[in-house]
């Protein structure tokens, strides 16, 4: 399967996983309220903090299965891993979800501060909460293997139909059965149940068959044990470097207000996934060419990796930045909403678009696996972007959180990435910072400025998002010249088309 088909696969699956997610927020936001909605926003990060407990078994059998297979024995030994890390993750999950059950009251009563929602309402929704969480730990497991054996094209196809029953299927039961938050996430659990079937079997369906049934093997886990020790903590440090902030706003705002918060939060990181797309397909391919010692070809890789992330992530990024307030409006038709919810948007959109740009460089390290710059530095940084996070919340609130989100990231991409190249691909530094990031994105920034000045602000949903789509479209197109690998690839792609017109 080649590299460019996964990346078309992902971005299919990606984006239309993104419509699915967002065509149905306006729709969930009427029946259930913007208070329920922030208990969305609250799985949302309840959900990336807890999936920390898997301790990197899922990131590291991702690794594991884009290894080659040589022999039978290697086969044997890759279905032993898989059965031990499924008892682990299945471990956890239960773990998780009964410390969820039990701790809803609390959570509902002493952290979260409804208003209008009664107690038992929210301290139900947490209980879910746990249920889903847990199937979604099981859900990614399977995910990260197909990943790992390169059946993206399978995944996604998968992905984007389970997707649509996951947001259509929440809108019917709002519609037709009940519009209690319960009802939204006992729908969830329903529809995450299916999917972590689907995604075993397919995992089961890619590997060869093995010689003896697969069974649990600590020496299984041992033989992973410092990769994937390593690659938690860094997991660790960066969830709590990217979710304190809605760690800490959930317990300072008000349900509702952190709703648009969530909501800003939402947006923002379907924006980054343009750049989990590409590198999901390419981190494979860094493995294996890092395996062979193939390093033209894997700075080859990573270079074009890089540029397409900024041209579709960055572009599209800077677009939204810019014309955040008519997107919000065409989107939602709510100007109240839009006005309250476009000033976090940008700013958190500059943190996700400067950590998604951080992708690349770190599958290159998880290829090379050399994982001790990342924890270190993550450990450096915590030190000082936490308090100063908990500082410009307790004096600006949302603001605060969301402007120190964006400096923390430009910061820490500048470092990170300096650092990583004195070790890695030394001689590409400089490439990676002016010609992959700093031109195509610094055109697309002038391009999306100079249009907002020049288009109207209309206040009707319509206008709006054609001037949205106007502007992102520049934006796109400016970003797409400026990079030479995606302007390469654009100039032979018009060129066929025009040779067989």
């Amino acid at each position: 399967m080649s590299v460019k088909r996964n990346i078309a696969a992902n971005y299919l699956g990606q984006v239309w996983t993104a419509v699915m997610g967002l065509a149905f927020v306006p729709l969930y936001i009427r029946y259930l309220g913007m208070e329920a909605y922030g208990l969305i926003g609250v799985f949302a990060m309840l959900q990336t903090w807890l999936s920390l407990l898997d301790f990197g078994l899922t990131s590291t059998l991702t690794r594991e299965m884009a290894r080659p297979i040589a022999n039978a024995e290697d086969t044997q030994l890759r279905w032993n891993l898989l059965r031990s890390i499924e008892l682990a993750i299945a471990a956890l999950a239960l773990s998780t979800a009964a410390m969820l059950w039990t701790g809803a009251d609390w959570i509902a009563t002493a952290w979260l501060r409804a208003q209008r929602l009664p107690a038992i309402t929210v301290a139900n929704a947490c209980a879910l909460m746990g249920v889903v969480v847990a199937l979604r730990f099981i859900e990614n497991l399977y995910r990260g293997g197909i990943v790992g054996l390169q059946k993206q094209v399978e995944l996604n196809l998968a992905t984007s139909l389970l997707a649509t029953l996951r947001g259509a299927g929440a809108v019917a039961v709002l519609a037709w059965v009940s519009n209690s938050i319960e009802a939204f996430f006992a729908w969830q659990a329903m529809v995450s149940l299916l999917s972590a079937a689907v995604l075993a079997a397919m995992v089961y369906r890619a590997l060869p068959a093995p010689a003896a049934r697969p069974s649990f093997r600590w020496d299984s886990l041992r033989s992973i044990g410092r990769f994937s020790t390593n690659t938690f903590a860094i997991a660790a440090l960066g969830f709590l470097l990217s979710q304190t902030d809605k760690l800490v706003l959930s317990k300072m705002l008000a349900l509702a207000d952190f709703g648009y918060y969530a909501l800003a939060a939402v947006l923002a990181t379907y924006v980054r996934l343009l750049a989990t797309s590409i590198d999901q397909a390419v981190y494979p391919r860094f493995v294996e060419l890092h395996s062979r010692g193939q390093f033209d070809e894997l700075a080859r890789y990573y270079h074009r990796a890089t540029q397409l992330s900024v041209v579709l992530m960055g572009g599209l990024g800077v677009a939204l930045g810019m014309f955040g307030e008519h997107f919000l409006l065409a989107w939602t038709g709510d100007r109240y909403l839009a006005a309250r919810t476009a000033p976090l948007l940008w700013m958190l959109l500059v943190g996700m678009v400067a950590n998604g740009l951080l992708n690349g460089p770190y599958y290159l390290q998880m290829a090379a696996g050399w994982t001790s710059m990342l924890l270190k530095t993550n450990i450096a940084m915590a030190f000082i972007f936490v308090p100063g996070l908990l500082l410009a919340v307790a004096r600006y609130g949302a603001v605060g959180a969301a402007a120190s989100w964006a400096l923390f990231n430009v910061v820490y991409m500048a470092i990170v990435v300096g650092l990583m190249h004195r070790r890695l691909l030394p001689a590409e530094k400089w490439r990676w910072y002016l010609e992959d990031l700093g031109r195509p994105l610094g055109i697309a920034f002038v391009t999306a400025l100079a249009m907002r000045l020049v288009l109207p602000s209309p206040d009707v949903a319509s206008w709006s998002a054609v001037i949205f789509v106007i502007g992102c479209a520049t934006s796109l197109l400016a970003a797409s010249v400026a990079a030479p690998h995606v302007r390469s690839a654009l100039a032979s792609k018009f060129a066929k088309v025009a040779r067989h017109a």
